[in-house]
């Protein structure tokens, strides 16, 4: 993508040059001032994904002190995840990179994150994949979403299962945590896999992962998928 294309609209633009043109420079905005307005347009109900994309334009048609930096990208990201615009967000993230931006940890969690939200597992796989060659530390909430993702109805239940058994491993360098095992605890309810879940338990246990409510929950379920009433309820009497 040639980095002259144009996400949006350019409305806007005028005002801030006026602006940028006063005699007082205190009065002249600068790019905190509009990466707060992008914010504002992010967590706007409902976000206000064209105005936010109208004034990253703008900030980088102004250029100088007001092009665009990581954060104004990310929170763009963030407002066209918010707005349920997953094409959007990839665009912008296309166009950072033309523009020579590049590209977080946090660009590449909210990326796959949003994704996965939408069951889109073609971008879930390419912002993960990017991730994964970019050179950044992988967080553990970049990788559960990865996870859900996988182990979701649009997903790969092989692809899941080696991308838990490496958290497990270490081989892509995070820790499982309680939400980890979650996604595949629930994974294996709807799977009727309930013996799975008693078992993921144990291992959970075993690495010293203090069980969530939730996780409690599921073993119980587990239990009485397996017609295990008594084991049930005693989880129960000593949970709650």
């Amino acid at each position: 993508m040639a980095t002259t294309s144009r996400l949006g609209p350019s409305g806007g633009q005028r005002s801030l040059l006026r602006a940028s043109s006063l005699n007082v420079k205190k009065a002249a905005p600068n790019r905190v001032c509009c990466n707060a307005l992008l914010a504002a347009y992010s967590r706007a109900i409902p976000p206000q994904i064209r105005k936010a994309i109208t004034l990253l334009e703008s900030m980088w048609s102004i250029g100088g002190e007001l092009t665009p930096d990581l954060v104004s990208y990310n929170t763009v990201i963030k407002a066209a995840g918010n707005a349920k615009q997953i094409g959007t967000a990839f665009k912008v993230w296309k166009v950072m990179q033309a523009r020579g931006c590049e590209s977080s940890q946090a660009t590449f969690g909210t990326l796959i994150s949003i994704a996965a939200e939408a069951g889109d597992m073609e971008r879930v796989r390419e912002a993960w994949a990017s991730l994964r060659t970019s050179g950044h530390e992988i967080h553990i909430s970049s990788a559960n979403a990865q996870l859900l993702a996988s182990l979701s109805e649009n997903g790969s239940w092989t692809d899941g299962q080696k991308l838990f058994r490496d958290i497990l491993s270490g081989v892509i360098g995070v820790k499982a945590n309680s939400g980890t095992f979650a996604i595949v605890m629930k994974a294996c309810l709807e799977r009727d896999l309930s013996d799975q879940v008693q078992v993921l338990f144990r291992q959970m246990r075993e690495l010293g992962i203090p069980p969530s409510s939730c996780i409690y929950g599921m073993l119980i379920e587990a239990y009485a998928q397996r017609g295990q009433f008594k084991d049930a309820l005693d989880v129960l009497s000593r949970t709650f």
